[in-house]
């Protein structure tokens, strides 16, 4: 398991999900910077706690769209190979 850092001794991550939301990362905004790898394509710019409901596109303000919700089919690719005919 991760240290935390000196400068920030009680913090170990902060993942921010309303960064970088066009990909698989989870931004880690803490001085370990312990990006998070996203799997199975979880439906991202989701209302966060800190949604006002004055903006109604998540791209004019995406600090308050930091949530993810994970569906049980979500999938981006399962690794298989096609099977030819």
């Amino acid at each position: 398991m991760p240290r935390p850092h000196p400068d920030e001794p009680y913090i170990v991550g902060a993942w921010d999900f309303s960064e970088d939301m066009g990909s698989r990362t989870a931004v880690d905004r803490s001085l370990n910077k312990l990006h998070g790898a996203i799997v199975n394509f979880p439906a991202r710019a989701m209302t966060g706690w800190n949604w006002t409901g004055e903006e109604m596109d998540f791209k004019q303000d995406p600090s308050q769209w930091g949530a993810m919700h994970f569906h049980d089919d979500d999938i981006y690719d399962a690794g298989w190979e096609p099977i030819s005919s």
